[in-house]
């Protein structure tokens, strides 16, 4: 269910107080998730306003979309991390793909962020555009199947 709960006593010295490797393993995921956070925010709150919210050159809109998909990445890292600390384990299993598909969503804008930011824009336009021509001319049954896309073509008698 749901809404159900799960609790882990605390491991607890003597004398009440709680032992260090209790803190580390029940705070770690959580503590962690919000140290990187506040290390993103704070690196890019150094330079953020002057050149990204309000660059001199235009910024290509890929580095926006990479902006929005990491830090709705690191807020749902924040999130699951607080749904185990808090014991709503099962909330955090039932909405774990979410978070698998947000990490494949940075892995993809990153890359992609890296590939526009590091060449000149005439070689990324130049580029998609064999890119483009490639997908939509070719079958893509004959990407999907691999070796047939490849194999030479039989010579006509």
């Amino acid at each position: 269910m749901i809404g159900q709960t799960i609790s882990h006593p605390p491991k607890t010295l003597e004398n009440g107080a709680r032992n260090r490797e209790g803190l580390l393993r029940d705070y770690f995921y959580f503590v962690m998730s919000l140290v990187i956070a506040t290390i993103v925010v704070y690196g890019f709150s150094q330079t953020a306003k002057e050149k990204f919210i309000h660059p001199t050159i235009a910024r290509p809109f890929v580095l926006y979309v990479h902006a929005v998909v990491f830090s709705g990445w690191a807020l749902f890292l924040i999130f699951q991390s607080a749904l185990v600390r808090t014991g709503i384990v099962q909330w955090h299993r039932r909405i774990g793909w979410i978070g698998a598909g947000a990490g494949i969503a940075v892995l993809v804008v990153g890359v992609e962020t890296a590939i526009t930011r590091s060449v000149p824009r005439s070689v990324v336009i130049a580029s998609r555009a064999v890119w483009s021509f490639r997908f939509v001319v070719t079958r893509p049954s004959h990407d999907v199947a691999g070796a047939p896309a490849w194999r030479p073509l039989p010579k006509a008698r």
